[in-house]
């Protein structure tokens, strides 16, 4: 009998706690904006050739309220065809034209990939997150790669995708 009452509190813990999120989440959810760019097909690629911005997207918001404002974005970088790597990639995400934000850095086309783990092409994940402020009004956000000390031709990018998601203050 001990057990079923440990059990029924249990239950009720679990009960609160799904309720406790319910109401969390719907708070967060109250009034967010979005914006989104996704490439779901298996065979959209994007070739990186030298040391050039990249631009992925960009992607406007307009906010009607103070915000934070959330940046996701995922892609996967290939050496598969490319030429001259070892080579660094980086992502990087600016708003309205300012300074762009280095986000992360990835190696891709490593010597040892091939040598001495035996894939056949080497393939990294380039995604990550990032905060901005935003004053009420339409703001512009773009997420750019670019290869970093290296000079690699023909990096290949697959399935990128960007979203921009205001919640306000």
């Amino acid at each position: 009998m001990q057990f079923f009452n440990h059990a029924i509190a249990l239950k009720k813990h679990f009960v609160v706690a799904g309720v406790a999120v319910l109401v969390t989440s719907a708070a967060f959810a109250a009034e967010p904006t979005v914006a989104t760019f996704s490439t779901p097909g298996w065979d959209t690629k994007y070739l990186i050739k030298g040391q050039e911005p990249f631009k992925i997207a960009s992607l406007a918001l307009d906010v009607k309220k103070k915000s934070k404002v959330l940046i996701q974005f995922s892609s996967e970088i290939s050496s598969e065809h490319a030429q001259n790597c070892p080579c660094y990639m980086r992502a990087l995400v600016s708003m309205d034209g300012g300074k762009a934000r280095p986000i992360k850095r990835i190696n891709v086309g490593s010597p040892a990939a091939h040598d001495i783990d035996k894939y056949d092409n080497d393939r990294q994940n380039l995604d990550g997150t990032t905060m901005f402020d935003a004053a009420p009004g339409k703001h512009t956000y773009e997420l750019t790669f670019q290869q970093v000390d290296t000079n690699g031709n023909d990096l290949e990018i697959y399935y990128p995708n960007f979203h921009v998601i205001a919640f306000p203050e």
